[in-house]
């Protein structure tokens, strides 16, 4: 299936590119593991409510087959990060990335400080395979939690209800 993606080189470009690729059905199992990535700012910077505002932080370096998850419990007291920025085009999963902006939301009016915590992203790192494996591995755990109706039938659970005199 062809998309047309949208990309911008550089952050703070006016004007963004579009091409259209090829794109195909894969899926992802997630790990069990996982570390916190703390988002700290790495620049001064004025803000206003209601105001998005495109913030620079320490770098973070995602390894390959790794994604990055914003925590929402853990914030800064003027607003919320709402996502990570990428400059140039987006690459697959499997390719390492450095991420160097967040989008940040204020509430209120305020000064954000070289240094500050922003908020707390999830790394979990990913393992591809087909999507027909996940389809499979989903069918096995819908027969493991389905409920059969004739065992609700057949059990003796109203007698669990009985009246003791």
């Amino acid at each position: 299936m062809k998309v047309k993606i949208t990309y911008r080189d550089r952050i703070h470009d006016n004007s963004y590119k579009v091409e259209e690729i090829e794109v195909g059905e894969y899926g992802y199992f997630i790990g069990p593991g996982a570390y916190f990535e703390p988002i700290i700012c790495d620049e001064d910077v004025e803000v206003e409510a209601n105001s998005v505002k495109i913030v620079k932080i320490r770098e973070i370096h995602i390894p390959g087959n790794g994604i990055l998850s914003l925590l929402d419990r853990f914030r800064h007291a003027l607003g919320f990060l709402i996502a990570v920025v990428e400059e140039g085009k987006f690459k697959r999963l499997e390719s390492p990335q450095k991420i160097s902006h967040v989008v940040f939301l204020p509430v209120e009016n305020g000064s954000i400080r070289r240094g500050e915590l922003l908020g707390v992203g999830c790394v979990r790192i990913m393992v591809e395979k087909p999507k027909s494996v996940l389809v499979e591995k989903l069918q096995e755990f819908d027969r493991t939690v389905s409920i059969d109706p004739e065992v609700f039938i057949k059990s003796d659970w109203p007698y669990l209800w009985k009246r003791r005199d």
